[in-house]
């Protein structure tokens, strides 16, 4: 029903168990991630797992990369 819904208004769904998504130039983070958040940049990362984005973020900021969105599945 909630699908139905979604698309005769052009609503998207995420989920469910995802972290959802963040765009750091909007700026939007509907993560629940903890802060530091990535380091504004421009290029994009999807995933599936969760686990994986947090680690990507983690890593990025380390190494001064960039992330200019992020969404997981």
């Amino acid at each position: 029903r909630i699908v139905e819904v979604a698309g005769r208004h052009g609503m998207r769904i995420l989920g469910p168990n995802c972290i959802g998504v963040l765009d750091t130039h909007v700026p939007i983070d509907t993560t629940f991630l903890p802060p530091p958040g990535p380091i504004p940049g421009t290029v994009a990362f999807l995933s599936h797992s969760g686990a994986i984005c947090a680690a990507v973020i983690d890593w990025a900021r380390g190494q001064g990369f960039g992330l200019s969105r992020l969404v997981s599945l």
